[in-house]
């Protein structure tokens, strides 16, 4: 079956699957950006400096990180191909995590495999800008070690490997690809340097704007900071309880910068150079607007049902519909309250997520709404002749049926494994739509949760960190960690 997928996959694709793939290609790649991320784990040991915490849990990490890096960088560097791209986005993102953390490995506490399972969960957790935790206590953590997880999810958010094209600019096939492998989109700007660049640029003004309106809201500068790190990246870890909801000011910022995280980049470089209409017409920003009145209506409805005032309704909807859809996975309810239909209500939004080369995952905005026409439109090709020419038409653009195959197995696979995911939770939870609910929040990046994640065994959090790996990178490249390994483990045997 695997083999029949990964079959799909080529032809809808492209052949990203090279037979010739090898680790050794990645190594020297996969070396620097261990330095760059070394780099950024010492920024928590100054917030540890600013609330006189330790900080050699952040110096040992970026010591660590910065003596593998600089080891592995000694190995030639390559040409990539897509395939070895995809394959270095999965271990750069399994690896950075796993030095990101070591400062919960120093801070939790537990048996040995608890506290590795547990800190590794929480570093994924943030690294995939999911926002899951198993920390239940945040008063028992450190603020710089609350802090690593808000700076792994607006890294995560940006995608590690784009960022780490400050030291890897050059217009090439192997950067061209890893471009790829992790937005999937195509140039905002004539080369791709410039395109990188002006992401970067682009996402780094927006967090500076938003640090500033939640600090003038009357937000702490360090809590500010926090916030919108894991709003922008559609994250949603907190740094203490009252926070965003310190007033309905700081909630309002907090919901537009996780529309603006949402958002795919190309669509804010057009806004921003006032593209107003062409950004109005595009179809994510419709399909956008068109899911979020539904949603809200809908769930303002059922929390009326429930006995809330419409005030109140309308509010709790705004708020959770745009936290579900938008990915990021703030909540400012107990869904124990809420009608059963609430919650599967919101595992639909979850499921459908944000724009394609946005910080958000879940299946995004463009394939729903690719989906949705192919109805349509295989409807109408079955009533005419064979030979009839039928264009599947969207936003402008004409699509193939081999695209359209591609789009149905990343959506059949991706359901698949929520579908895996939930039965492995049904055995350790009381009820099927809880299951369900986690299942989609991580394989959807989005940290919702109906249950206490932190109970849960070893082997429920292993599979939902499987999901949050496979929900940010768009499964493909886990296709391709899969197929290598199968390959691997059939060369041996010959």
């Amino acid at each position: 079956m695997l083999r029949i997928i990964l079959s799909s996959l080529r032809r809808g694709s492209g052949d990203f699957c090279n037979p010739r793939m090898e680790l050794r290609n990645i190594v020297s790649y996969l070396g620097l950006f261990l330095e760059i991320n070394g780099i950024l784990l010492l920024v928590p040991g100054f917030i540890a400096l600013y609330y006189n915490e330790d900080i050699f849990p952040f110096l040992f990490s970026f010591i660590l990180s910065m003596s593998i890096g600089y080891l592995l960088t000694r190995f030639e560097r390559k040409e990539l191909d897509l395939g070895d791209a995809m394959l270095l986005s999965v271990i750069t993102l399994l690896l950075i995590s796993f030095f990101g953390a070591i400062p919960f490995f120093m801070t939790m506490k537990g048996s040995l495999i608890d506290v590795l399972v547990n800190g590794y969960f929480e570093s994924i957790s943030g690294y995939t800008t999911t926002g899951l935790s198993v920390i239940s206590n945040l008063d028992e953590y450190p603020h710089s070690v609350l802090f690593v997880r808000a700076l792994a999810q607006w890294v995560g958010g940006i995608g590690i490997i784009v960022l780490c094209f400050s030291g890897l600019m050059r217009v090439d096939v192997s950067t061209i690809h890893i471009y790829r492998s992790e937005l999937g989109l195509d140039h905002i700007r004539p080369s791709l340097k410039r395109t990188v660049r002006e992401i970067i640029k682009i996402y780094v003004v927006y967090t500076f704007i938003g640090v500033l309106l939640l600090w003038i809201s009357g937000v702490d500068f360090i809590d500010s900071l926090n916030q919108i790190l894991c709003a922008i990246s559609t994250g949603g870890f907190v740094f203490s309880e009252s926070v965003p909801y310190t007033n309905w000011v700081s909630e309002i910022v907090i919901v537009a910068f996780m529309i603006i995280g949402a958002t795919a980049f190309p669509l804010h470089y057009m806004l921003l150079n006032g593209r107003f209409r062409e950004f109005l017409d595009s179809t994510e920003i419709k399909t956008l607007i068109a899911i979020l009145s539904i949603g809200i209506g809908l769930f303002a409805v059922i929390l009326y049902h429930d006995g809330m005032n419409v005030s109140n309704a309308i509010g709790h909807s705004i708020f959770n519909i745009i936290s579900a859809l938008t990915t990021t996975g703030y909540s400012d309810m107990d869904f124990g309250d809420v009608h059963e239909f609430g919650p599967l209500l919101l595992i639909v939004m979850m499921l459908i997520g944000g724009g394609i080369g946005s910080t958000a995952g879940g299946l995004k905005l463009i394939r729903i709404a690719i989906l949705a026409k192919s109805v349509l439109w295989m409807t109408r090709k079955s009533t005419l002749s064979e030979r009839a020419i039928v264009p599947l038409k969207v936003g402008g653009r004409v699509f193939e049926e081999k695209e359209i195959v591609s789009i149905a197995v990343f959506f059949f696979i991706y359901i698949l494994i929520m579908i895996f995911g939930a039965i492995v939770l049904a055995g350790y939870t009381s009820s099927t739509v809880d299951a369900l609910f986690v299942s989609s929040s991580a394989i959807g990046t989005v940290g919702l949760s109906t249950i206490e994640i932190s109970a849960l065994p070893i082997l429920a959090k292993i599979v939902l960190i499987i999901e949050m790996v496979a929900g940010r990178l768009e499964i493909f490249p886990l296709m391709v960690l899969l197929q290598y390994a199968i390959r691997r483990v059939e060369g041996k045997r010959v």
